[in-house]
C-alpha cells in the first residue's frame, strides 16, 4: 500500500534525499513516499508568498514508479492549495514527465479549480 507522510527530522530528510540522488533543502517541507513500509521516493516543497514550489519529486535511485510520484505530487498540490495561494511552480528538472502529467505547463500550474473535477488537469 502506498503511503505519503511528512518527515520532520532533518537527518531523516537528508538520508531520504540522498537515497533519491538529490540534496536536501533543510528548510523545505518533506514528504516520504512509501510502498509496503519501504521508502521509494521523496518530495520537497516550500510555501512562498507567490504560492507553492515543488523543489524535488523523485523516486530513489533503484526504483521507477511514476504513478507514486503523481499521487505524492497531488498530495503536495492539495497542501499548497489549502495553505498558500492557488499557484504552484515545479522546479525539479529531473522529472519533466511527472510535471506534465500533474498539469504543469512550463513549470507553472494554476490550482484554481484543480481539485474540482475527476483528474485535476482536465477542465470541463
Amino acid at each position: 500500500m502506498l503511503r505519503i507522510s511528512p518527515i520532520f527530522e532533518i537527518n531523516s530528510k537528508r538520508r531520504l534525499c540522498e537515497l533519491c540522488c538529490t540534496v536536501s533543502d533543510d528548510n523545505a517541507l518533506t514528504y516520504s513516499i512509501n510502498e509496503d513500509e519501504k521508502e521509494i521516493g521523496v518530495c520537497q516543497f516550500k510555501l512562498t508568498a507567490d504560492g507553492g514550489e515543488i523543489l524535488v519529486l523523485r523516486n530513489k535511485e533503484d526504483y521507477d514508479d511514476e504513478d507514486s510520484l503523481i499521487i505524492a505530487g497531488r498530495a503536495v498540490l492539495n497542501f499548497i492549495e489549502k495553505n498558500a495561494t492557488k499557484k504552484a511552480i515545479y522546479l525539479d528538472k529531473a522529472t519533466p514527465n511527472t510535471a506534465k502529467r500533474l498539469g504543469f505547463i512550463d513549470g507553472k500550474l494554476n490550482l484554481e479549480g484543480y481539485f474540482d473535477n475527476c483528474c485535476g488537469s482536465c477542465k470541463h
